[in-house]
């Protein structure tokens, strides 16, 4: 079995925010002894181990790392004996799943997937009280984001189940947007605060939910409107990605390509459906009258080249600034690229003095829509 202890008196350490200096003085002995106690030149005398396992608040096993296998199975052992008693007949095994994982998060306190688990069976079998206990002393040691967003998000739901929503929103509002973990969490807590509606108000025909306060009734809906907004946008923003390597790889055809683009800008105006008005489209016209200019369909592409311009202007203030970039060679044959801040007007321009509008540079259409945007 692996002795760890080396890495395991560097990260116990780290993670108190001590130098090896402050750590030798706290154990009576030299920065040196630490020093190489770390970097594995040599081990601590047998006589010291208990005090350094009683500094950092451990057992010895787990300073060695020897118990970790040990802890390792124990948890295994624990999740198959709770799948046991969850498919039991009868369903009185509450009370003893909530002593199994009991037992578990107080003789494992420094396993915190253990103590992440155990607080959530805790919680759904036994004291909730003692479950947020759990978690919030993870919470003030934990460094893995994964498991610490886990943690968030079981302490914020069971806020909820003790109905201080309040409390559960603010600590879900601490969990990032990324992978929608935080709108996810909003979510279940609104469908409980929708479910004591119910209960509270004794709701139990649709007419009663007409008759309820309407602004009560918006703030009940709002977590799923949030939610639906940041799926679409994500699905969007997927879809157009797969779309694009499709193309470059010759995997669909370029008929087949503006067609899901089309149907990609219909997604994104259902995320809108409320606010049309704050729906930009000029990313799908870029690529609609991208894709008519290889095709050589110059009409249709600007068709798209005219409503690009016009949301320009809308949307694109006389006084924005945008960037140029100039892209040149050195005296050592590198290429180089400098960037200068010009107008947006000026920037967006530009688009349309490149190589791909070669063949309708010089058209009217495309002379007066460029006009219309440096005037307007």
């Amino acid at each position: 079995m692996a002795i760890r202890i080396s890495e395991n008196i560097k990260k116990l350490r780290r993670s108190r925010e001590l130098t090896q200096e402050k750590l030798s003085e706290a154990l009576g002995v030299s920065a040196q002894s630490v020093s190489k106690w770390e970097c594995g030149e040599n081990y601590p005398d047998i006589e010291i181990l208990p005090a350094i396992a009683g500094y950092f608040e451990i057992s010895v096993d787990e300073l060695l790392g020897t118990g970790d296998v040990l802890d390792e199975k124990r948890l295994a052992d624990a999740i198959a004996k709770t799948e046991e008693l969850l498919m039991a007949v009868h369903n009185d095994k509450q009370a003893e799943i909530a002593e199994l994982w009991e037992n578990l998060t107080r003789d494992m306190p420094q396993n915190q997937r253990a103590q992440r688990l155990g607080a959530s069976y805790i919680a759904s079998y036994g004291d909730k009280c003692r479950a947020i206990a759990i978690l919030e002393r993870l919470l003030a040691k934990c460094t893995d984001n994964e498991l610490r967003n886990e943690a968030i998000a079981s302490l914020a739901l069971i806020y909820a189940d003790l109905k201080n929503f309040n409390r559960a929103r603010e600590i879900a509002d601490t969990l990032p947007p990324i992978g929608g973990t935080r709108e996810w969490a909003r979510e279940l807590i609104a469908s409980k605060v929708f479910v004591d509606f119910i209960q509270t108000n004794k709701i139990y025909k649709p007419e009663d939910f007409l008759a309820a306060d309407r602004d009560f009734a918006k703030s009940l809906v709002k977590p799923y409107e949030t939610a639906f907004a940041l799926y679409i946008s994500r699905a969007a923003s997927s879809f157009t990605n797969i779309l694009t390597l499709k193309k470059s790889f010759g995997l669909m055809t370029t008929a087949e390509y503006i067609e899901k683009l089309k149907l990609n800008e219909a997604l994104l105006s259902l995320q809108y459906m409320d606010n049309p008005e704050q729906l930009d489209k000029r990313p799908y016209y870029h690529s609609m009258f991208s894709v008519y200019l290889e095709t050589g369909d110059y009409e249709k592409a600007l068709d798209y080249v005219e409503k690009f311009i016009d949301l320009e202007i809308e949307k694109t203030p006389n006084s924005a600034k945008g960037q140029r970039m100039a892209i040149g060679t050195n005296d050592d044959g590198n290429t180089t690229y400098e960037r200068s801040e010009i107008p947006a007007r000026e920037a967006t321009a530009g688009i349309f003095k490149t190589p791909p509008f070669d063949p309708v540079k010089n058209h009217p259409r495309l002379i007066a829509a460029i006009e219309r945007l440096m005037s307007n």
